[in-house]
């Protein structure tokens, strides 16, 4: 008897035990989303701060060349040639790399009659192997490719996630304006940059986070407040908050990107605009409604192969 009270008593101080572990977890996710919260809601206002400077987002966040738009007006011409785009690509040094080290990857290269490999060294003989009409999608996939987001941690996936929507709805893009009449071309480099305010929300909110979470320990740290500083050091870029920022803002700031590239002969900054503001489809144009139902498509197959 004196046995079975003794081994009531254990369980007892078990239950106990776990109750006040339950406790302290709950106290302890409840600090944590406090914290979080409040790291959000200062990070939205320094967010909304760098968005408003639409010339640094456009400069320093995604860094777009200032000649790239001209190169892509070539591009479009019907009287596009190696001759005219040569000197324009010549004054982006990082584009001049990637082309030539494109044609020399083991795929493409070329070989002479002897069969030995032909080692291309110029930026005229790159683009003479690549091509006109090669270049306008070799171009624009490219500067995307510049532009992602490097750093993502802990979501090491969100690099390789955009590049593969926007490569997707960049080809289905192309294909559905062969299909329609459409300039492919256009429609090409529309889906490739239909992502770009995504990748600036991407890069300010790992960097604002970052920023935030810094201020807010070494406050913690000046206050002596252990709790809270243990707590913050803890906390991680939120994947959920993220996606509601893109969601909400992503399309809108693609549209000012695109528009302030203010491209001559590239007419997608109308139909950018028509998808930021989700018309209605049937009341869209042409090239907006293909990126709408391209960029639908292509978040289809993504999510089919998860």
């Amino acid at each position: 008897q004196a046995a079975a009270k003794a081994k009531r008593e254990l369980l007892r101080i078990e239950k106990i035990a776990v109750r006040d572990r339950e406790l302290n977890q709950r106290s302890k996710q409840s600090l944590l989303d406090s914290l979080l919260s409040q790291l959000h809601s200062e990070l939205t206002v320094r967010l909304e701060e760098e968005l408003l400077d639409e010339e640094n987002i456009y400069k320093k966040v995604l860094g777009i060349n200032e000649n790239l738009p001209d190169v892509l007006d070539i591009l479009s011409v019907k009287a596009a040639s190696i001759g005219r785009i040569e000197p324009v690509i010549a004054t982006m040094p990082w584009l001049v790399k990637d082309l030539i080290k494109m044609v020399n990857m083991p795929k493409y290269r070329r070989v002479d009659r002897k069969g030995k490999s032909i080692a291309v060294e110029s930026l005229r003989m790159a683009l003479s192997f690549i091509g006109i009409e090669n270049l306008k999608m070799v171009v624009p996939a490219m500067a995307m490719r510049r532009w992602l987001p490097q750093i993502t941690d802990p979501y090491p996936s969100i690099k390789s996630r955009l590049w593969d929507q926007s490569i997707g709805t960049a080809i289905s893009c192309r294909k559905m304006a062969e299909l329609v009449g459409q300039h492919q071309g256009m429609a090409f480099t529309l889906g490739m940059f239909h992502n770009l305010g995504t990748i600036v929300l991407v890069r300010l909110y790992f960097r604002l986070f970052e920023l935030v979470l810094r201020d807010a320990l070494k406050e913690a740290q000046d206050n002596q407040k252990k709790q809270e500083y243990d707590a913050l050091r803890e906390l991680k870029p939120n994947a959920d908050f993220l996606r509601e920022l893109i969601i909400q803002r992503a399309s809108t700031i693609s549209a000012k990107m695109i528009k302030r590239m203010d491209m001559r002969r590239v007419y997608i900054s109308h139909a950018m605009g028509e998808y930021a503001e989700q018309a209605p489809i049937a009341e869209m144009s042409p090239m907006a409604k293909i990126l709408s139902q391209a960029s639908a498509y292509t978040k289809y197959r993504n999510l089919k192969e998860f």
